[in-house]
């Protein structure tokens, strides 16, 4: 064939494709019972969110609905303004970034944030459980730098004895000799016995003769002063060995039992690095690493789990070792995970009551606890051809809102922070990106603004007690 024809035939065929275009066909043609559909003008001629505002944009836009007061000099001269309630009324019922409360309750925080209060004094541990948009300390690391400054205390909180997955401020290693298993998601197998602790995980450790080492270490220069190891299943002793950059901090042992047990030590001089020298046999459910005092912030990612693996593990292990903590808060992050297995809204009611008896038993396990959940972010998937919400997302969000408030916990809503609908695109186009290609996930930049977003707003919620406490004593003074 010449090439003038194959330049023509070429040029027909495009002609036909923009004549199609042109007069899209709606909802497509059916050809031997297969349909096909056809890009409109405006999808051919790229994507309509390129046009719209940045997700620089739209936070700072959810970030102009909030405030958090530099110190109390501010507050006090916020109180001469007449509308300061309305104020804090308005964000309640109508910024993007409000919490959802039980009962409307604006107060829902308030003994969380006493404890906060107290925290130089008296430890208050947070943990924060999610999916694989925490991994790397993700989120859970910016919000525990901030809590830290503001209230006291250092450390990564409880830490698994091996750990998977790399964390931003820290570093671990482990002898190979260690066996994982996980008590949701897909990084491993699943332990016969249940028993996995606060962290979701349990380390198989089964070594009589020879030692085994685990070692931790900072990457920054603030030191720890507190290291406690949580053991159980024990049918042989356990024996320890912890050194630290500042000095041998002494041998443990713990004799045969099956229950939860402890190995602790502590010391005056800050350190930034120890090694535990292990030897002997035992389920090993993790390692806190503190000062002692002050807020504890666990990151406890679990990739690919749908955060309904909470009823499946040992509840009396889970209850032993929380009650060894101070326990203020526990922040449940997950639903994402869901989408991929729902197809029809009865599918969405069945993971949410599901998701309802996590929270249930977490009630149970720590009565004094405040619960925030927060609901998954936007997820892209292909409709037409073109990257959009995934169609179960809002359902399954509206009714995770549901289910978290009669529950009695909090909900947070991530997806109307980022922006509602089709956002997630708005993020990965974001200079820098604050979302992966594969429009589902945040990089560390994303999950740092999501991170200080939801900082602002529990520091409203905390403003708004310090208020509250402020203009009762006005109004006793003046009668």
């Amino acid at each position: 064939m010449r090439p003038a024809r194959i330049l023509l035939f070429i040029v027909m065929v495009f002609a036909l494709l923009a004549c199609l275009s042109v007069f899209y066909p709606q909802p497509g043609i059916e050809v031997c019972g297969l349909t096909l559909r056809f890009a409109s003008p405006q999808r051919a001629l790229g994507p309509s969110h390129r046009s719209g505002a940045t997700a620089a944009d739209r936070l700072r836009e959810v970030e102009a609905t909030m405030h958090a007061h530099a110190d109390s000099a501010a507050l006090a001269d916020s109180l001469r303004e007449a509308d300061t309630l309305r104020y804090y009324t308005d964000f309640f019922e109508r910024s993007p970034a409000r919490i959802s409360c039980p009962g409307n309750d604006h107060a829902f925080f308030d003994a969380f944030f006493d404890r906060l209060d107290n925290a130089r004094t008296r430890p208050v541990d947070i943990f924060h459980y999610g999916d694989s948009q925490i991994e790397g300390d993700r989120i859970s690391g910016s919000l525990r730098r901030r809590l830290q400054s503001r209230f006291g205390g250092n450390g990564p909180g409880v830490v698994p004895a091996v750990q998977l997955i790399p964390q931003a401020g820290f570093v671990q290693t482990a002898s190979d000799t260690l066996t994982s298993f996980f008590g949701g998601g897909m990084m491993g197998r699943r332990s016969p016995t249940r028993r996995y602790g606060v962290v979701a995980q349990q380390v198989a450790f089964d070594s009589p003769s020879d030692t085994v080492r685990l070692s931790f270490a900072t990457r920054h220069g603030r030191g720890f002063r507190h290291v406690t190891l949580f053991a159980g299943c024990v049918d042989s002793s356990l024996r320890a060995h912890l050194t630290t950059d500042a000095g041998s901090m002494g041998r443990r042992s713990l004799g045969t039992a099956t229950r939860l047990q402890t190995m602790t030590w502590s010391w005056d001089r800050p350190a930034t690095r120890f090694d535990i020298d292990l030897c002997g046999r035992a389920e090993i459910y993790g390692l806190s690493i503190d000062v002692g005092r002050g807020v504890s912030l666990t990151n406890v990612p679990l990739r690919g789990s749908d955060g309904t693996f909470f009823t499946r593990m040992d509840a009396e292990n889970l209850r032993s070792m929380f009650d060894c903590f101070d326990v203020g808060m526990l922040i449940l992050e997950f639903g994402g995970n869901a989408l991929p297995i729902l197809s029809d809204t009865a599918d969405v009611e069945r993971y949410c009551q599901g998701f309802g008896r996590q929270i249930d038993l977490m009630h149970r396990l720590c009565p004094e606890a405040t619960i925030l959940v927060i609901g998954p972010a936007d997820m892209s998937v292909k409709v037409d051809g073109e990257l959009q919400t995934h169609p179960l997302l809002e359902p399954l969000i509206d009714r995770m809102r549901e289910v978290t408030l009669e529950g009695g916990a909090a909900f947070w809503n991530m997806y109307e922070v980022m922006g509602g609908r089709n956002s997630m695109p708005v993020w990965v186009d974001n200079k820098p990106a604050w979302a992966a290609p594969d429009y589902i996930h945040f990089t560390s930049k994303g999950a740092a603004r999501i991170a200080d977003v939801l900082w602002q707003t529990l520091m409203m919620y905390y403003d708004y007690k310090s208020l509250k406490n402020v203009s009762g004593n006005n109004h006793q003074a003046c009668d």
